[in-house]
This record gives structure tokens, sequence and C-alpha cells, in this order.
């Protein structure tokens, strides 16, 4: 179950950096690269570099499918959901 979990950070964390780019009314592609989403955020606020999302993104769509199964330890996981939170704090803070 820490898969899903770890999906999950992922999740908020993409979806929090979309929401910081759609404030600052840029366009956003379709993906689901935290990465890409990061780049495109510090284009913007400088803050957005010491966020570091370590392979968060292997969460994202891809490891819900049975030939990408992907099972995180419980530090794994506390460690996504870090993550996860740093964002949303970082978001919240700039909105």
């Amino acid at each position: 179950m820490l898969d899903v979990a770890c999906f999950h950070c992922q999740q908020t964390a993409e979806k929090y950096l979309k929401a910081f780019l759609v404030f600052h009314n840029k366009e956003i592609a379709k993906t689901h690269s935290i990465d890409y989403l990061l780049s495109l955020c510090i284009l913007i606020d400088k803050d957005f570099e010491n966020i570091n999302p370590k392979n968060i993104e292997d969460f994202a769509v891809d490891a819900r499918y049975p030939d990408n199964f992907m099972m995180p330890d419980a530090q794994e996981a506390k460690e996504y959901l870090a993550i996860a939170e740093e964002i949303k704090a970082l978001v919240v803070s700039k909105l």
C-alpha cells in the first residue's frame, strides 16, 4: 500500500506546482514530470530551486500499471510525503 501513498504524494506535488503556474498565467503542457514543472516554477521564483524532488515522479501514472510495479519502504514513503508537504507549503506561501 505504500506505493499508493507515494502515488498520492506525487499527485499532490504535481497539482500544487501546476496551481502555482496557473496562478502566474502560464500554459502547462500535459505532463506528470515534477522535474519539468519545477523548472518552470524556478523561472518565476528562485525559491523553487531549493526543492529536491528525488525520484518522486517515478510514482506518477506509470507506477499504477502491473508491469511497472514499485514497492517503496516506509522510509521512502515518509521522504515522498515530506517532499509533497514542502512543495505544498512553498506554493501556498507564494499565492
